[in-house]
């Protein structure tokens, strides 16, 4: 996935631009995951790039960790919602968060894995101490 980090890296300030003046086209995935849980759940934003989606989510006061792999996105996010919480992580090893959530979301970030990893990490991510008992979302737009 270096690649793919250099490349986010690059565009983290376009990218942030280019989507304020796009519809959020992504609101009907995350409203679908929304109501399926319960009022100040704890969410993990997996793939939270520039932070629009992590900030969609705590506007909603659910308490939201946004994790990227591109520290270029994570600078992005951390500039325009200081008050949220972004880690740089592979979300692959998000166990190490070392806390439970009660849902998972992801837009595009599981496109970025092997399909042979994508299984086993959905697996990993909802068994393990991460989120043993969430509601995984998973919406993808290619």
């Amino acid at each position: 996935m270096d690649l793919t980090q250099q490349s986010y890296d690059r565009i983290a300030k376009d990218w942030y631009q280019d989507n304020l003046t796009n519809e959020n086209w992504w609101q009907v995935g995350i409203d679908f995951f929304v109501d399926c849980l319960s009022e100040g759940a704890a969410v993990l934003d997996i793939g939270c790039g520039c932070g629009e989606k992590t900030k969609y989510l705590s506007d909603r006061d659910f308490r939201v960790t946004g994790v990227d792999y591109s520290e270029g996105m994570l600078a992005e996010a951390r500039r325009q919602y200081s008050n949220l919480k972004f880690l740089h992580l592979d979300f692959r090893q998000a166990e190490i968060l070392g806390r439970e959530f009660d849902g998972i979301f992801s837009l595009a970030a599981f496109l970025h894995l092997p399909k042979k990893e994508t299984p086993e990490t959905i697996k990993s991510l909802t068994k393990n101490e991460c989120a043993p008992r969430s509601k995984l979302t998973r919406y993808l737009v290619d």
